[in-house]
């Protein structure tokens, strides 16, 4: 059954990566997603990690985190002015994924904290390339 657990504070993506792979290699914990969670104190401001245990959790493929960039975010499409406008910003977003999507399997898109900021990231998991079939 999934559960969530807090994590130590990250300073960047790849301090995040480093802590969620942590969780695999060396607690058996499968990482399923995570996310920021903040109360009404605003020094409250923690990672959550859901996970699933897996005693086979250190042989997955290691996990990689991306800041999605300023312009690419789900809370800019959600404030957008217009439908065209939060189009344009799905487009940001495709074009920011895309590539990555070519060795890593996305797994979670959420907000976390890094340093004391708010930021979305996505969460990956290497799968090696991909090869194109040509078949849609």
């Amino acid at each position: 059954m999934p559960t969530p657990f807090p994590l130590a504070p990250a300073s960047d993506a790849d301090s995040l990566a480093g802590l969620l792979n942590d969780q695999e290699l060396s607690l058996g914990r499968q990482v399923l997603s995570v996310g920021g969670i903040t109360t009404g104190n605003t020094a409250e401001r923690i990672n959550s990690v859901t996970i699933e245990f897996n005693i086979d959790a250190d042989k997955l493929k290691r996990l990689s985190v991306a800041v999605v960039p300023e312009g690419a975010t789900q809370a800019e499409a959600t404030a957008a002015g217009s439908p065209e406008a939060a189009q344009n910003i799905k487009r940001a977003f495709s074009t920011f994924i895309a590539p990555m999507l070519h060795t890593a399997e996305l797994l979670d898109r959420s907000e976390v904290f890094l340093k004391s900021d708010k930021v979305e990231i996505v969460l990956l998991r290497e799968t090696g390339p991909v090869a194109a079939t040509g078949n849609v």
